[in-house]
């Protein structure tokens, strides 16, 4: 026997609990089941008996409430979930509420539209393209893309290197093609360009040479430059 019966006491609790003492117990062991008080607990239409622990209540079903009314206190009202609760929608998203007349209907109370990129009951779940900074669509474009380059357009290419040769060949022997990458320079000895070694210098008229550039090809070429920079009347002397 217990001197409150307002809440479950257990056993093993009984020298620690000060609200309630057990003073006596007959045939109770620990995990036993009491009585199902709403068996045989008729409830006025529309509400429904709740067991409230060995103490049975009329209630009104989930989604309903009993009227403000103090008149008809035994009438249920549809519940508001958007005005109960403004912010059960979350991160931005619009709750819209569902009047319900059924007392048996268990669907959808409320429903919240959500903002792009949140899903869920209450909007409180973020969409994977949240978490990664790209949507599907971007993903599935850069696949694409990347597909398109490695295989040249579905052509059956082993790899991007060999690709690249393709190409290049094709742009080689393509007869079209001008030669951009050839230039031919064409001169003629003595023909007015620099001369590069000493036998052009002597094959050319002296008059026609500018010998002056001799002085930078350094020391070694000093007794050179001397040489034919003497008037020709001196050659006789060579």
């Amino acid at each position: 026997m217990c001197d409150i019966t307002t809440t479950p006491l257990l056993m093993d609790n009984n020298e620690q609990n000060l609200h309630a003492r057990i003073l006596t117990s007959v045939n109770v062991t620990d995990g036993c089941q009491t009585k199902d008080p709403c068996r045989g607990f008729i409830c006025p239409d529309p509400m429904i008996c709740v067991d409230l622990w060995r103490m049975a209540s009329c209630q009104c079903p989930p989604g309903f409430k009993k009227s403000d009314d103090a008149a008809d206190r035994s009438t249920c009202v549809d519940i508001n979930e958007c005005e109960e609760d403004p912010g059960v929608c979350r991160n931005g998203g619009t709750c819209q509420n569902f009047v319900k007349t059924d007392k048996s209907d268990r669907s959808a109370r409320f429903v919240c539209t959500c903002v792009p990129g949140y899903v869920g009951t209450t909007c409180n779940a973020a969409m994977k393209e949240q978490w990664l900074g790209i949507t599907d669509g971007a993903i599935i474009t850069m696949v694409v893309c990347a597909a398109i380059l490695i295989r040249g357009f579905g052509e059956p290419v082993g790899d991007l290197g060999a690709l690249l040769q393709q190409r290049l060949n094709e742009a080689d022997n393509d007869p079209m093609a001008p030669p951009y990458d050839e230039l031919r320079l064409y001169a003629y000895e003595g023909g007015g360009d620099t001369p590069v070694d000493l036998s052009e210098i002597e094959d050319n008229e002296d008059d026609d040479i500018n010998f002056d550039y001799l002085h930078s090809w350094g020391p070694r070429f000093e007794k050179l430059a001397k040489l034919y920079a003497e008037s020709p009347n001196d050659e006789e002397h060579l």
